[in-house]
């Protein structure tokens, strides 16, 4: 068994400066979280996260049991983020490495299939490569972003290891656009439109990048540019006080070129990547979600019942026509039951759920090198999650048993602990343990006699733990934060 440690040591320092963000967490802006409403506040207190926990209840960053980084809506606009990618490379302990038609993040260490992605929390990682490229996601007009490290599998299973990255693009009223045109023939855009009606919202947004690009090879000469587009529409209507519905559909296209590496051994340039004319790559996905909530305000309860899926295309082209392809589908259903008793003080909150997925692989390799087959895989989740929001006390606790297709069945879990010193100052502990499962290619894949798939490759685990000690001083001006972790992956693929 091969262990290796994946993080050892790690400490950030987060000052807010007039509500200004300079490093983790920012001043939330308005944000629809289970169909109620959070208003703005400028004071740390008010940094709300959603993915933190499954029972759809926000938890302010004073009970969060772990490290963070919230960027606003204002704060993107403020930065004038465009491409997601470089907004995550000024988050701590993040990585983002690109190169042509795939863009890739990794959180502490992991791999960036070890990443759990989610898009107004619809999973949009490729089922055929396990990961999400970061490059086909433009932002729009009024999102905000969320970011969780450590592992979250004991909420979410497979692919979170490393954490969980959630882009929201937002509820939006009005109209608002940008048109941008820059060197290499550059020219970006964006347009959303929204309404409230009554008890409901609905917008629809799109978003556009072209660029010849610059050259990527060493000494070459041949630009890489490409063209993305996407279109997206999302609705929520609340029908009674303890009943709404949600939806949200994306599109999205990329075609771009890339060039190849080298593997001539007799040149000097093997290993690098090489000027390849005409190689070029198109990429293409549909999202979807629908989503119903019910709950039973006086009793504290409260029912989310979710179905989405993603379909994704990929292909690759030289001067002869197409030279690979793949295909990915996933089918997602969940739900989540939800019951809260107690003061604001002292608040007791448990929450089971259950989660069934069914991704679809398929290669689409047009020589026959490669299997060209349909395969599937089946997986079923049941977790349990406890929390303790107290004046001065935070626990958390949560446990989840995943039945895999093909796998070895796996129990996860992740626990913590928060406690208040003193005016200002907090102390945490949080522990837990995560699954990767293989994915298509590490499992069926074949490229040129290089690489062989192995069927009865088994699940990736981690354990992680981790602790915090922060401090504001003069009415949150000055916020310190210091984290200390230790994260250990194991059965590496």
């Amino acid at each position: 068994m091969r262990r290796i440690t994946l993080g050892y040591f790690f400490t950030s320092l987060s000052i807010f400066l007039n509500g200004q963000l300079l490093a983790e967490g920012v001043e939330i802006d308005n944000l629809e979280s289970g169909g109620q409403k959070l208003s703005s506040d400028e004071s740390i207190k008010s940094e709300i996260l959603i993915t933190a926990s499954r029972s759809g209840r926000a938890i302010t960053a004073d009970d969060l049991l772990g490290s963070y980084t919230i960027i606003t809506t204002s704060e993107m606009e403020r930065r004038q983020v465009r491409d997601l990618a470089d907004v995550l490379r000024d988050v701590p302990g993040m990585a983002v490495s690109s190169v042509a038609g795939q863009t890739q993040l990794r959180v502490r260490g992991t791999e960036a299939n070890h990443v759990l992605t989610l898009v107004d929390g619809i999973e949009v990682s490729d089922p055929f490569s396990g990961e999400f490229d970061l490059g086909t996601l433009q932002v729009e007009i009024g999102s905000r972003l969320e970011v969780i490290r450590g592992p979250q599998s004991a909420l979410y299973g497979a692919d979170a290891i490393g954490g969980v990255l959630a882009y929201d693009s937002g509820n939006f009223e009005g109209f608002s656009g940008r048109l941008e045109g820059g060197s290499n023939n550059t020219l970006n855009g964006a347009l959303r439109i929204g309404r409230a009606y009554g008890s409901g919202n609905a917008s629809l947004s799109a978003t556009f990048v072209s660029t010849d690009g610059e050259p990527n090879a060493r000494e070459g000469v041949r630009q890489i540019g490409r063209d993305s587009f996407s279109v997206a529409g999302k609705a929520s209507l609340e029908i009674s006080e303890s009943f709404g519905l949600r939806g949200s559909l994306r599109l999205s296209r990329t075609d771009g070129d890339f060039n190849n590496t080298s593997f001539d051994t007799s040149s000097t340039n093997f290993g690098l990547v090489i000027d390849s004319p005409n190689t070029n790559f198109e990429h293409s996905a549909t999202y979807a979600l629908i989503g119903a909530r019910l709950e039973v305000p006086k009793n504290g309860w409260s029912n989310d019942l979710s179905l989405q899926l993603a379909d994704i295309d990929r292909d690759t082209f030289d001067s002869s026509g197409r030279t690979s392809g793949s295909r990915g589908g996933r089918l997602k259903a969940s739900y989540v039951s939800s019951l809260s008793f107690g003061v604001e003080d002292n608040l007791h909150q448990f929450t089971l759920l259950g989660d069934w997925e069914r991704e679809r692989f398929r290669n689409a390799d047009p020589f026959g090198f490669a299997f060209n087959g349909r395969r599937s895989v089946q997986n079923l989740g049941f977790a349990g999650e406890y929390t303790l929001t107290g004046q001065r006390l935070d626990l958390k606790a949560a446990l989840r048993h995943d039945i895999n297709e093909g796998f070895a069945d796996k129990t996860t879990f992740q626990g913590g602990v928060g406690f208040q010193i003193s005016q200002g100052a907090r102390a945490y502990f949080s522990y837990g343990t995560g699954i990767k499962n293989p994915g298509f290619f590490e499992l069926y894949g074949f490229f040129d006699g290089r690489f062989i798939g192995n069927s009865v490759l088994q699940p990736e685990q981690s354990e992680s733990w981790e602790i915090g000690l922060s401090q504001t001083i003069n009415n949150d001006l000055l916020d310190l934060t210091a984290v200390y972790f230790d994260s250990r992956l194991k059965d590496e693929i």
